[in-house]
């Protein structure tokens, strides 16, 4: 079993809240069953050449209710989901608007709920897939009258080649003797 540990800060009528929020179950729209591990709230990336970015917006399943949130999904499979969102339902009866590359759709099904803890529903754009030259910065932004906009800037470097090796995770274990690594 695979999990991704969501740390937003989440906008709301009493400020600004930070729940730790464990995502074990991720599903697009269409029906498609993805790995928590495809998710990263990493928003310095690098890449070769260019890159295909695709506009979603994420809704997560919370204790205190669901949340929404603007995402990315990149041509390697990855989706970028930034550390701010809204909690659904704190928003007025106004449209959420997605705004990417100088366009704007409004999003009818957004403040639908979704209710089994851990689990998030990404909406994508498909048919608005842009090529990235590198490197480069990607907006994206969910809109509402009367709030805060929440944005997703995404920084895209250009690397000659992918890194051989995965950095270990941890050097020390809580004896403070060494710990084999299985990376």
């Amino acid at each position: 079993m695979s999990f991704f540990l969501y740390k937003p800060h989440v906008y709301g009528p009493a400020g600004v809240t930070t729940p730790d929020i464990i995502i074990d179950y991720l599903r697009t729209d269409e029906g498609k069953v993805i790995s928590p591990q495809m998710l990263t709230s990493d928003t310095f990336l690098s890449a070769q050449g260019t890159m295909h970015v695709t506009p979603a917006y994420g809704k997560i399943a919370a204790g205190g209710g669901a949340l929404i949130a603007p995402m990315l999904l990149l041509d390697d499979g990855r989706y970028v989901l930034p550390r701010l969102a809204w909690r659904i339902g704190h928003l007025p009866d106004q449209p959420i608007c997605l705004s990417f590359r100088h366009a704007s759709w409004a999003l009818p099904g957004a403040k639908e709920r979704i209710t089994v803890r851990g689990h998030c529903e990404i909406s994508l754009f498909a048919k608005k897939t842009c090529e990235v030259t590198l490197p480069s910065t990607v907006d994206i932004f969910l809109t509402q009258d009367g709030e805060k906009p929440l944005p997703l800037t995404l920084h895209i470097d250009a690397c000659s080649k992918a890194p051989a090796t995965q950095n270990a995770r941890y050097s020390v274990g809580p004896t403070r003797k060494e710990v084999k690594h299985y990376i």
